[in-house]
């Protein structure tokens, strides 16, 4: 009777095992068809693709990177161009800047009416993109790779601007100084304490704009978009001095700076043995955080909004 019963439960085991593995087979003739309808295929292949698209995506992002660098020095040249107006019916260069701060000011009003409802939906939108979790398999391995392909891409091209920006010239100020030592810093510079203290104090001027307050050729953009933070290059808690010097290199017409009455003194980039950044350089590093993350995220620079004039003029 034993020997029954220990018989009968091994045959018992056996069979939900032999289950469990056909349950697991691809369902159908087994080929091609099969294989493509395989929920392992799937899951595998759809890896291999994820991974090759992050590759995908961060070449791209470097590409990206290259014509928006191209596009900025293309849009230095049409700013100092006087015949550029002529040439394209009265538009002037820095139309497709202002085209770009005014919808993203009109992006930030409606964020700023609907907060919640839009960190929501952007949320829901990045998660769809870059999690293969959030959105249904593909019936096939076929649709599968594609899908897992796409949100690799995704994640390659977000992976190269994380990086980016954490290279970009705001980014690579250095280490963040304390006060005694921006002091100290100053002070090696040749400066007496009375103004090295000064200019080691937060930077509170207007800033560096990227489109000058005096226009170009006579045109000066609106001043809600020429005082914006889309136009004007800040970084948040600079000091004066670094202010100042990062002034000095990106600005061709900046030299120097009035100091307060009580400092007596008058800030040179020139006797402090400062040289200005090439014209190129001026164009990318001078353009302010926000616009370099609405045109191109934090990698690009202004070249999306040079490259989006130079196509319509073609």
């Amino acid at each position: 009777m034993r020997d029954d019963t220990e018989t009968w439960m091994r045959q018992r085991k056996a069979g939900v095992r032999a289950k469990r593995l056909t349950a697991a087979l691809p369902s159908g003739p087994v080929g091609v068809s099969g294989l493509n309808h395989s929920a392992a295929v799937k899951a595998a292949a759809g890896s291999l693709a994820e991974t090759a698209g992050a590759v995908v995506g961060l070449a791209r992002g470097g590409a990206r990177l290259g014509r928006d660098a191209a596009g900025a020095v293309q849009f230095a040249g049409n700013l100092l161009d006087p015949s550029h107006g002529l040439l394209h019916g009265g538009r002037p260069a820095w139309l497709p800047l202002a085209q770009t701060a005014d919808k993203a000011v009109h992006q930030g009003w409606s964020v700023a009416r609907h907060p919640i409802r839009s960190i929501k939906q952007g949320a829901s939108r990045a998660n769809a993109a870059l999690n293969p979790s959030a959105t249904p398999v593909a019936p096939t391995a076929t649709g599968e790779m594609q899908r897992r392909f796409n949100i690799g891409k995704n994640q390659g091209g977000l992976l190269f601007d994380i990086g980016a920006a954490a290279l970009a010239p705001e980014s690579m100020a250095g280490p963040v100084l304390s006060a005694e030592e921006q002091v100290a810093k100053h002070m090696a510079q040749g400066m007496d304490s009375r103004m090295a203290q000064y200019l080691a104090e937060p930077y509170g001027g207007m800033g560096h704009h990227y489109i000058p307050k005096r226009g170009v050729f006579g045109v000066k953009l609106p001043k809600i978009i020429s005082d914006s933070p889309f136009n004007v290059l800040k970084p948040s808690g600079i000091s004066r001095g670094d202010m100042h010097k990062l002034h000095y290199e990106v600005d061709p017409k900046f030299h120097g700076a009035r100091l307060a009455d009580h400092v007596g003194q008058h800030w040179s980039g020139k006797k402090q043995g400062l040289k200005k950044n090439h014209p190129a350089v001026q164009v990318i590093r001078g353009a302010p955080t926000a616009l370099k993350r609405t045109v191109s995220g934090a990698a690009g620079g202004v070249g999306g909004a040079a490259g989006a004039m130079h196509g319509n003029q073609r």
